[in-house]
């Protein structure tokens, strides 16, 4: 697995991140549950996602989104979703809230699957 992590949205080595990019086996997965805390404003997280995954489709990546909470209790299906994508792309906000998802849905073992894979791309 490669990684590209990021302090703020998809950061200084935009470059570089294109170039990891083209070392995987097929859409990019993103999550935003961690803006699943922000239902008060639902029209302002859409644009948030909006965003990101305009930018991130501008680089060259065939992005879909990916909800956890979808998976809630299942992470068989998620394990073989996460074989289909060649990476995922994680965006910022509640760490707990997102951390929430990640334990409820298997994201973790899901993830962990995929560590050994030299075409896939984690993101956040």
């Amino acid at each position: 697995m490669n990684s590209y992590l990021s302090s703020y949205k998809l950061g200084n080595e935009v470059a570089a991140l294109k170039r990891l990019g083209k070392q995987t086996s097929g859409s990019l997965g993103y999550i935003a549950n961690a803006l699943d805390f922000t239902s008060a404003d639902p029209e302002r997280k859409q644009r948030h996602i909006d965003q990101e995954m305009s930018e991130l489709r501008e680089l060259g990546f065939d992005v879909t989104l990916l909800d956890l909470r979808d998976y809630f209790g299942d992470e068989d299906d998620l394990d073989v979703q996460l074989q289909r994508l060649g990476g995922v792309y994680v965006c910022g906000g509640n760490s707990f809230v997102l951390r929430q998802a990640m334990q409820l849905s298997g994201f973790d073992g899901a993830l962990r699957a995929s560590c050994d894979r030299a075409d896939f791309l984690y993101v956040s």
